[in-house]
């Protein structure tokens, strides 16, 4: 390395550190970067508490930590402040360099965070407790403790250096090279290392271009995402490779430059090279620092297992040899082909038939669809299930026409992916999440039980966890490419939810689950807590006959043979928080025993049968499976219309929208469980119904003592409202009626010209 081509710290802080205020802040607030990444679907550690106060620290419920968590200043720098725990042993917790700490010992050390001792400019400071992340089998033989990670240095959104960390006894399990960390320099886009660096200088190593990082390419691309959705011009991100692939660990907006000498490489020089490229906005930066650096290149797929799109295939028997254009299809299990295809190979019919495509060769028995178009072979379930498909095409020219001066024109461009395979994906993925089934707490009966013995008692929930499915749904969604297209752009919007559901699951139990949930749905104001007040003064009382379950059942039954839905059938079911619901699977739950007014009878059919079952039976008719899982924001439509028709539909004036579900929603996040029953009682909640309210709340804690929760609950009155407004507005409840759909993107849906307008809809919408 060159003095010349040296970064030193007054330049690297004069030219190159973007001292912008709001994103310093960002940066050197780990929980902050955590937060706004992980609801953007980057990966990062699960929470296990935080503690931003001395009150906190003196309620914080230190003896049910994991063995496995990590304790760290919330603005630490340089790893000062950090503690990765990886046992428990008598009620201590040991180091990963084998020091035993005692839960007194622990509240020392937070309290020295919180008063600042680790924080720059020794500010006070937020301590929190995260997950420590199990790196790969392949990097524990290097780093036999601590969490080995990547640092890569990314520069106007091009990856610049990289450099691999690995902790050891003199660094106290920390991946820091000032504490005495090792550092391999590795290739920046291959990720095979290249130089060792140890105790202050280079080494030689058996490692060196024999060793390849893995999920290096996968690192790196978070990394480039994360300087895209950042837009931060030059910052380090440390990246952590678990058994499931890479992990953020932080960001840093003033990276140490000793990265230069791990791999004897001058960052100087290529931070000018970056900026003499000009580039303001680069649509392959990989690509473009591949080429612009002296570095290796990424290994190709392995072309023997993968069928690319845009290629042909050939037909071969022993007498015949056709080529076809490919296309997919997940639906059908078999492999088919166009008709004039098959009339060919009738002669063949008894003799092997052969599909080759590049070096893939399968003999498969082919079946006719006249469906398709002229030299077409379809590839089913069963020829896909040993390849994986590569989707994209050479892109091309599409000309649009032109706007004219008075009248803007809507465009519909046809996808350049093949969003059937990718409905797919997400439609096996959202079946896999099943949040409402996680939020369940294993000893909900027990905690119950001692509530209703002590009503201040504040129960201890206990729940399952799920990190395999996490971390394999969260690799499933990132694989899915969305380009954008209006089809392109729904879809990249409920990948995004699905992931944000992910870390839902990932954090169940965390006290800081709210954060979560509200990216999901968001949180009460005060403001609509003061109008559902408002709202629960419409609210009648009338004292009724109630109907027995028999008579409940027989009067659903009727309504389903009304409106033909011979597929959905009532079943009777013994644990449920509410007394209804429906499932994707045409099923509608009754809650064993339960006794309800006609009145009430008629808003549940309504809500569940008028309203959940006839969106998805609609939206079993559109193309796209996501019409009956449910867009991205769908519930809050979707919940608004169950609400509005509970009024509408039977033509009630006094419309109160579940007020009563905001209301709870507010108060349940605000307070402990118990305070949370008793002032719904205050307010004239019966006990029961104040019990079942709190209880949706506060499912997903574990510790219900504390405030937050889930949001759930607000969604009903919000929903409803934002019906009754589209409705005054001037919009159609038929547009609503095609599937489950966030009404919010009506009008884009609607100028797409594949919409089936040939579904169910309530007596009441008929024109």
């Amino acid at each position: 390395m060159k003095i010349s081509e040296y970064l030193g710290i007054n330049l690297r802080n004069q030219k190159y550190v973007d001292w912008d205020k709001s994103r310093t802040r960002f940066t050197n607030s780990k929980l902050k970067t955590k937060f706004f990444l992980s609801a953007r679907q980057i990966r990062v550690p699960r929470l296990h508490g935080i503690i931003r106060s001395h009150k906190d620290l003196n309620r914080f419920d230190f003896f049910n930590l994991p063995s496995k968590t990590v304790l760290k200043p919330n603005k630490g720098s340089q790893g000062k402040g950090i503690i990765p725990f990886q046992t428990k042993q008598d009620g201590n917790l040991i180091s990963v360099s084998n020091k035993s700490y005692s839960v007194d010992s622990i509240k020392k050390h937070t309290l020295d965070i919180l008063d600042g001792r680790y924080s720059m400019g020794f500010l006070p400071d937020t301590a929190f407790f995260e997950e420590k992340i199990d790196t790969h089998p392949a990097l524990t033989a290097l780093a036999p403790i601590g969490l080995p990670d990547i640092r890569i240095i990314m520069y106007k959104g091009f990856p610049a250096l990289s450099m691999m960390r690995l902790p050891n006894k003199t660094s106290g399990g920390k991946a820091n090279l000032n504490a005495g960390a090792w550092g391999l320099g590795v290739d920046l886009i291959s990720g095979k290392v290249k130089t060792c660096y140890e105790n202050g200088k280079l080494v030689h190593s058996d490692l060196i271009n024999k060793f390849k990082i893995p999920y290096y390419k996968e690192a790196l691309e978070m990394a480039v995402q994360i300087a895209n959705i950042t837009q931060i011009s030059f910052f380090g991100c440390d990246i952590a490779i678990s058994k499931n692939g890479p992990v953020l660990i932080e960001l840093n907006s003033k990276p140490g430059l000793k990265i230069q000498f791990v791999n004897n490489i001058g960052l100087k020089k290529r931070l000018e090279m970056i900026d003499d490229l000009n580039i303001k906005k680069a649509k392959n930066p990989i690509f473009i620092s591949s080429q612009l650096f002296d570095t290796d290149k990424q290994e190709k797929v392995n072309d023997q297992t993968v069928i690319k799109f845009n290629s042909r295939a050939s037909i071969l028997t022993k007498h015949k040899k056709l080529t076809a254009q490919i296309e997919i299809s997940t639906n059908d299990h078999f492999t088919s082909v166009s008709s004039d295809i098959f009339k060919e190979l009738e002669s063949e019919t008894s003799s092997k038939i052969k599909v080759k495509i590049a070096k893939i060769s399968e003999v498969v028995k082919l079946k006719e669809n006249p469906n398709l178009a002229e030299q077409t072979i379809q590839l089913g379930r069963r020829f896909l299930e040993n390849y994986k498909v590569d989707f994209e095409r050479t892109k091309e020219k599409v000309n649009l026409p032109k706007a004219t001066a008075y009248k803007a024109t809507e465009v519909y461009i046809k996808p350049s992916i093949n969003y059937g395979e990718v409905d797919y994906k997400m439609n096996q993925i959202a079946k896999s999440i099943k949040l409402v089934e996680k939020l369940k707490p294993l000893n909900l009966t027990q905690e119950l039980d001692k509530f209703a013995k002590d009503s201040s008692y504040n129960p201890q929930f206990v729940y399952s966890t799920h990190e395999e499915l996490i971390y394999q749904k969260q690799n499933e969604l990132l694989s899915i490419l969305c380009d954008d297209s209006a089809v392109g752009r729904l879809f990249e919007d409920k990948k995004a939810e699905l992931f944000n559901m992910l870390n839902i699951i990932q954090n169940i139990g965390n006290p800081e689950l709210k954060f979560f949930y509200t990216k999901y749905i968001k949180e009460p104001t005060y403001q609509e807590f003061k109008y559902a007040k408002k709202l629960l003064t419409l609210k009648a009382k009338k004292h009724t006959a109630k109907l027995e379950q028999s008579e409940i059942i027989s009067e659903i039954k009727k309504t389903l043979e009304e409106y033909n839905l011979k597929d959905w059938k009532v079943q009777i079911k013994q644990s449920m928080i509410g007394n209804f619901s429906v499932n994707k699977s045409n099923k509608i739950f009754i809650k064993a025993g339960c006794k309800l007014s006609p009145l009430r009878l008629q808003k549940i059919i309504a809500h569940e049968i008028l309203t959940h079952v006839l969106t998805t039976q609609n939206g079993k008719k559109q193309p796209y499976l996501i019409f009956q899982d449910g867009m991205a924001n769908y519930l809050e439509t979707q919940e608004g219309m169950a609400i509005y028709n509970e009024f509408e539909l039977l033509g009630l004036n006094s419309r109160y929208y579940a007020a009563s579900n905001l209301i709870s929603s507010y108060i349940g996040l605000e307070h402990s469980f118990a305070e949370a029953v008793k002032s719904l009682v205050e307010l004239g909640f019966p006990k029961k119904s104040a019990l079942r309210h709190v209880l949706k709340t506060k499912r997903g804690l574990c510790d219900t003592s504390k405030p937050g929760g889930i949001t759930k609950q607000s969604i009903y009155t919000r929903g409803a409202l934002k019906i009754e407004k589209f409705i005054k507005d001037g919009g159609k409840m038929q547009d609503l009626y095609i599937g489950k759909v966030d009404v919010d993107k009506i009008d884009k849906i609607n100028a797409m010209n594949f919409i089936n307008r040939n579904i169910i809809l309530p007596k009441h919408y008929r024109a």
